[in-house]
């Protein structure tokens, strides 16, 4: 493992940003502007990494949680053509990323209640 790969943050920092602030680095990101990258980290989530490879190749630790950004994969159907499904499998071991919650929306602020985005939580079904 390098040390490239695992969350570097200064001793004694904790990140636990708003569903808000994470969007607004998502549209810092897209347009070329610097973000905290070191705490927010491009990794392929639905590729050949297993899960548990990519807990321990960026730092994970009990209780805490991990942030990435990473491409959505659509699935294809019968024809060979995009389909608007999003192929959630990862890993080489058969598995896929399962919603745990509906998507919940995220508003600009508690008074503006324009929807920015919406929060989903994930976690890793292997299938048999």
């Amino acid at each position: 493992m390098d040390s490239h790969d695992r969350l570097l943050l200064p001793v004694g920092v904790r990140f636990r940003p708003t569903d808000q602030q994470l969007l607004q680095y998502l549209h810092w990101k897209m347009h070329g502007q610097p973000y905290f990258k070191r705490a927010v980290l491009d990794c392929d989530l639905y590729g050949e990494i297993e899960p548990w490879e990519i807990w321990l190749r960026f730092g994970g630790t009990d209780g805490e949680d991990l942030y990435f950004f990473t491409k959505l994969k659509r699935s294809t159907n019968n024809s060979g053509r995009l389909s608007a499904h999003i192929n959630r499998k990862v890993g080489l071991a058969n598995g896929t990323w399962s919603g745990e919650n509906s998507a919940s929306p995220i508003f600009a602020t508690k008074t503006d209640k324009t929807i920015i985005g919406y929060c989903k939580r994930f976690r890793f079904v292997l299938s048999f």
